[in-house]
């Protein structure tokens, strides 16, 4: 960054003087907070960290040079591959020039690809690695882009004859060239992104048509934080586990977002099949993974406990139920007896808390599940060991974050109440509205499908559920999967299921 010193007083804000937009949360970071860890990512068993400070220089450094390749205000970066300090670097740089990063799943098939890569006509794409590349590569043979495919890792692709190949190393240091070379260019590229600016294109899952383009713009993130953040459910300088897929708002939000803006640490694994070994070694103190992730967690615990000694078997067998029991009058109200109580002591320190360490969750103080709904076993395991799993309620088109549930008022089948600054309604058909500075604006380049999907400033969320009488949100399913009795009365046949 050429040792410039950047003007704090410049920077985009809010109305509450927060950061308006990531890269001035970034900034923001580097300058109050330079020597704290910002990101810090596995390679070859060892852990690599990056100060807030580091990142603010390869950041902007990274936008210098993807200008002079070319990059547009208002134009898409694909990015495509697993978990990468540079990836989100590169994200984070195409906001400084006005971009926006359009991530795809890295296991999406070249034949689908295309539909994600249409939005934004983005002609420069950023790769992990050599199997993201040939992706690359045979999708501009069969529409022309992109033209320019930015690689993190270099191995297999050296031989390479392709035009249009570069290193991120390569780009960085071009970028690092400009800043020598232009005082203020920092400044500048700090300055440029406004919190109206989208921040990330994400997709929706494509499973009834074509993928829709969901832009969320920086103040929407940015209200979707801060709203969480007033309910209680994140914290300044927590510890977080970048292992979700990028493409996922779950990432975009509680990861990136909340990172930046909180002042957190991004730890990310070193592959996907190391993440579980590497969650242990972080141990963080904010945990989200979807019902589905609890669940094979769980399966891990009961196969790790039948394959152990006859002893450690049976003080399972004992002290489990005996939790679960427990948090079962905890959450109906009742208080626990002394016995019960005495009981619980001596089985965190036999059972629970050695379960929590070895799934590296001993430091959870939030644990969050959410995208449909987790079993009712699987959610009292947890809780009864100590992790104090809770549900939230959002979707990408609101920032993830619509409703949450709160400690000490945490019922099985409820997602909880709308968070601060969101508002929930139920319509005359039974479907969840919801209005929040975090819902976005519309579809990209969707006309149509705005218009269905709003109304009168309501997201219409497509989900079918009611307020209880404590004003908590239940979420029966799909209103296209609501059945009505002969007396009128709606129900969704998957939600009796799920509670069977």
């Amino acid at each position: 960054m050429s040792g410039e010193t950047l003007n704090v007083s410049s920077w985009p804000k809010r109305d509450d003087g927060s950061p308006a937009t990531l890269v001035a949360a970034l900034a923001r970071n580097a300058a109050e907070s330079g020597s704290r860890v910002g990101f810090r990512e596995r390679d070859f068993g060892v852990w690599q960290e990056a100060t807030w400070k580091d990142v603010m220089a390869e950041v902007l450094a990274f936008a210098a040079g993807m200008e002079e390749l070319g990059l547009q205000p208002g134009q898409a970066l694909t990015v495509v591959g697993d978990n990468r300090a540079r990836l989100y670097y590169g994200m984070l740089a195409a906001n400084a020039l006005r971009a926006f990063p359009a991530p795809v799943f890295p296991d999406v098939p070249v034949n689908e690809l295309e539909d994600y890569t249409v939005n934004g006509t983005p002609t420069i794409a950023l790769a992990e690695d050599q199997e993201q590349v040939d992706k690359l590569l045979e999708l501009r043979e069969r529409t022309g882009r992109p033209a320019t495919i930015i690689y993190d890792d270099p191995r297999g692709i050296s031989a390479y004859s392709a035009s249009g190949i570069i290193a991120a190393e390569a780009v960085i240091e071009r970028g690092r060239e400009r800043l020598r070379q232009e005082p203020g260019l920092a400044q500048d590229l700090v300055n440029r992104p406004q919190g109206d600016d989208i921040a990330v294109l994400l997709h929706s899952s494509g499973t009834t048509g074509k993928p829709k383009g969901i832009p969320l713009r920086h103040r929407n993130v940015a209200a979707g934080i801060q709203n969480a953040a007033k309910g209680g459910y994140f914290k300044e300088h927590e510890e977080l586990f970048a292992y979700l897929p990028t493409a996922w708002v779950g990432d975009y939000v509680f990861t990136l977002g909340a990172g930046l803006l909180l002042r957190s640490t991004i730890s990310i694994p070193e592959r996907q099949e190391t993440a579980l070994h590497d969650l242990r070694e972080v141990a963080p103190t904010f945990y989200l993974a979807a019902p589905r992730a609890w669940d094979n967690m769980l399966t891990r615990v009961q196969v790790g406990m039948a394959d152990s000694t006859p002893l450690k078997r049976r003080l399972f067998d004992y002290f489990v139920p005996q939790a679960i029991a427990l948090e079962r009058k905890r959450l109906a109200g009742e208080t626990p007896t002394l016995r019960e109580k005495l009981i619980n002591m001596l089985g965190e320190f036999l059972i629970y808390g050695p379960i929590r360490d070895h799934l590296g969750l001993s430091r959870a103080e939030r644990a969050f599940t959410g995208g449909e709904a987790i079993g009712e076993d699987t959610f009292l395991f947890f809780r009864a060991i100590g992790i104090k799993l809770k549900q939230f309620y959002g979707q990408t088109e609101t920032s993830a974050l619509s409703a949450a549930q709160t400690e000490g008022h945490v019922k099985l089948h409820t997602v909880g109440k709308p968070l601060p600054g969101v508002e929930i309604r139920i319509d005359d058909s039974g479907e969840i509205q919801v209005r929040s500075g975090s819902v976005i604006d519309g579809y990209f380049n969707a006309p149509e499908a705005t218009a269905a999907a709003f109304t009168d400033g309501w997201l219409k969320t497509g989900d079918a559920g009611y307020v209880d009488d404590d004003g908590d949100i239940i979420v029966l399913g799909r209103v296209s999967e609501v059945v009505r009795t002969a007396l009128g009365e709606r129900f969704i046949p998957n939600f009796i299921e799920n509670r069977i």
